[in-house]
């Protein structure tokens, strides 16, 4: 990880040397990333139409797999759900703050990214009505999942099936984690993936769905990281508890 003083910044004050060189190094690796990250969220959306003619099959499958060895699969994907739950996020932002002090200061940030992807979820769940798994009879087409648009408040919790909050709020708190500790990203990663396979297998949601919800995870990460106005914001905030210091991921 590079930290670079906010009082000198070798690149930006015309140092050609070595630390210019590791400035302009950095800057050009966070301008590549920022643009990876731009594009999960519009990939992670086609996705989910192309997911479409899947929906129905694999929820079905899901929906009817009673022997034994589905309800171990059942029992194996149980634990994962918690992570993209409130709860998750909680035990994780306390796991930090006890276990590495010196990252304290990206709580605020980590908790914006996992909590404004839900957000999101909640709010398309009040503006898309949709039929969850476990809810439809398998009788009709996959737009017979949808029931109509800005339910708001009136629709029930078998009707929110689009997104899913929990992969939406898992895919948030995964790259926020995966900015935080680069060399853990895969473990995390394949966290959010378990979540996704949970709520899928669980009969909670369909394929595409948990795809929104991921896209809506990249897209709260792309806002906290490399939205220039908001990252100004947290920046001057977490700036306090670094002793002065800016923070650009190595």
């Amino acid at each position: 990880m590079d930290q670079v003083r906010s009082s000198h910044v070798p690149f930006l004050d015309g140092d050609t040397g070595h630390a210019g060189d590791a400035a302009r190094s950095a800057i050009r690796r966070e301008t590549f990333r920022g643009f990876c990250l731009a594009l999960l969220a519009p990939l992670a959306l086609l996705a989910a139409a192309a997911a479409l003619p899947l929906d129905l099959p694999l929820a079905h499958w899901c929906v009817d797999g009673h022997d034994r060895y589905w309800k171990g699969l059942l029992r194996f994907l149980s634990p994962a759900e918690t992570y993209g739950h409130g709860i998750g996020l909680t035990f994780v932002m306390l796991a930090i703050y006890l276990l590495d002090p010196r990252r304290r200061w990206a709580l605020v940030r980590l908790a914006a990214m996992g909590l404004g992807a839900g957000l999101m979820a909640d709010v398309v769940k009040l503006l898309v009505l949709r039929t969850r798994p476990h809810d439809f009879n398998f009788r009709g087409g996959v737009w017979d999942t949808f029931g109509g648009w800005l339910p708001l408040w009136h629709g029930l919790s078998g009707q929110q099936s689009m997104p899913s909050g929990h992969t939406a709020l898992a895919v948030g708190l995964t790259l926020g984690l995966a900015w935080l500790y680069p060399r853990l990203r895969w473990l995390f990663v394949g966290l959010a993936v378990l979540v996704a396979c949970q709520r899928i297998a669980g009969g909670a949601h369909y394929l595409s769905d948990t795809l929104v919800g991921a896209s809506l995870g990249c897209l709260s990460a792309a806002i906290f990281l490399k939205n220039p106005r908001v990252v100004s914001h947290f920046c001057r905030l977490e700036k306090r508890f670094r002793g002065g210091e800016y923070y650009i991921p190595g």
